[in-house]
């Protein structure tokens, strides 16, 4: 999610000075996708951008809905021929995930590449964690101690309808429907329905880095003043040493913050915490739209008297094959996107905003740490500074590996 910084630095879903807005905008081709910059699109204008441009983060993100005029987001008419009869299944749970790429109708001369959430997050330094999140390394300030986007490029799943009128098989069947036709106005054919999937459902692409170990240079200076008397109404607090942190000025001394191994594992896991929350979202509502229309494609509703009454059984027959609680969504699949960002966004009300991800800080003096420290400048070399004050990171907060995605990403 989003990056960390602020008084308590969080690996998450916060910003400071350069605020992300969360989940990101989408689709790239997935050749050009780099672990930390991908290319992006203008947000609002599918299969726009290249892998030369930034990402421009915004929410929510847009969704590819396909080429221009299509179709598919509505029911369609046609007189295709239909074959197989139908019969309408049970409710099913969503199959476990998979990486398989999804079939569609159309044969293809290559096999097609989805674009992925990714699984892991990558090891950066903060130069990289800024420049990930759009930032310029050399100016920005606060505490970055990772940054995970939400989903971008994702693409809905579309279907169309083919209605088709028959004239009944049978002379009784024929002679019902013609005296139908004189009497209350029938039509003398009858009506079948038959689904066709137009596009499947992708989960999207994002991106993930976390601070590692190791000691940065920041564009930050502790305010003794401010820090001297936190302690003396609070000493040992655990918001002293981030309340007294500013941005850097000419003749000021230099933060250098401190990231120990054991606390740049939990970062790495918190933010892969949020990556399995994205994850299981897309199990739970693109994913299950997908099946629940591959479970009907092709398949033959009918006879009926008339279109509508063909269309509607259709659409009872997927949402018959959805979870009680998405059935609201109907078979609009621009809500099913809207849901899926919404139980996305879960991950940071639950996971950051209740401060399960929210690492702290303390101010140490120069002989509490090693003798030799390797540090990592923010523009690959040292720059002026008024002395350095040295900032270690602890666990703070953090409630890391206690709360499964099933206990966060629920549809209520």
């Amino acid at each position: 999610m989003p990056n960390k910084s602020g008084p308590i630095a969080k690996p998450g879903l916060h910003s400071h000075a350069n605020e992300l807005h969360w989940p990101p905008p989408y689709k790239a081709a997935a050749a050009n996708r780099i672990p930390v910059q991908p290319a992006a699109k203008r947000p609002g204008i599918p299969n726009a951008g290249s892998a030369a441009q930034r990402a421009q983060l915004h929410w929510p993100p847009p969704c590819n809905l396909g080429v221009k005029n299509n179709q598919a987001i509505r029911p369609l008419s046609g007189a295709n021929a239909v074959q197989a009869a139908m019969r309408i299944r049970p409710v099913a749970a969503p199959a476990p995930y998979s990486a398989a790429p999804l079939t569609d109708n159309k044969p293809r001369r290559a096999p097609v590449i989805q674009p992925l959430l990714r699984r892991y997050s990558a090891r950066s330094d903060l130069a990289g964690v800024f420049r990930a999140d759009n930032g310029d390394p050399a100016t920005q300030t606060g505490l970055d101690l990772a940054t995970t986007s939400g989903p971008q490029q994702y693409t809905l799943p579309a279907w169309s309808i083919a209605i088709e009128r028959r004239l009944p098989q049978g002379f009784f069947n024929r002679l019902n429907r013609a005296v139908g036709a004189l009497t209350f106005g029938d039509d003398t054919h009858e009506v079948y329905a038959r689904l066709t999937i137009t596009r499947n459902a992708e989960q999207g692409t994002n991106i993930s880095v976390y601070l590692g170990t190791g000691t940065y240079e920041t564009n930050m200076h502790l305010n003794d003043t401010t820090y001297d008397d936190l302690e003396q109404q609070n000493p040992g607090g655990a918001r002293n040493t981030s309340n007294s942190l500013m941005g850097w000025s000419a003749g000021r001394s230099r933060v250098y913050v401190v990231m120990p191994p054991a606390i740049a594992g939990q970062n790495k896991l918190a933010e892969e915490e949020h990556l399995r929350d994205f994850i299981y979202a897309y199990d739970r509502t693109l994913r299950v739209a997908q099946q629940a229309l591959e479970g009907l494609r092709g398949r033959t509703f009918g006879p009926f008297d008339n279109e509508e009454e063909a269309r509607e059984a259709v659409r009872a027959a997927f949402l018959n094959r959805v979870p009680r609680p998405l059935r609201r969504l109907g078979m609009d699949m621009v809500q099913w996107g809207a849901e899926y960002m919404r139980l996305c966004q879960k991950s940071r009300s639950e996971r950051d905003d209740l401060q399960w991800h929210s690492f702290g800080m303390e101010r140490v003096r120069r002989d509490q740490l090693p003798k030799e420290l390797d540090i990592t400048y923010l523009t690959g070399a040292r720059r002026a500074e008024g002395g350095r004050v040295y900032v270690r990171m602890n666990t703070g907060t953090t409630q890391i590996g206690q709360h499964a995605p099933d206990q966060v990403i629920t549809y209520d």
